[in-house]
């Protein structure tokens, strides 16, 4: 059985090693079109899968009575 991928990490890294900004989605990030606004700068993306695992379930909300 693989791994069922539940969406994606994106983070974005200056040419220090600084995490300039990250964001999660759901869909993969098959292009990034955005990046050719950095064509000053040196930037480096990271693209982790997020995996299913361990899950805990939260109850919110006031206890029915």
């Amino acid at each position: 059985m693989g791994k069922e991928i539940l969406g994606y990490l994106i983070e974005e890294f200056d040419h220090q090693g600084l995490l300039v900004w990250k964001i999660m989605t759901w869909s993969e990030p098959d292009t990034m079109s955005w990046v050719n606004d950095l064509k000053t700068k040196k930037h480096n993306l990271k693209v982790t899968e997020l995996v299913a695992g361990k899950t805990k379930n939260i109850e919110i909300g006031r206890a029915h009575v």
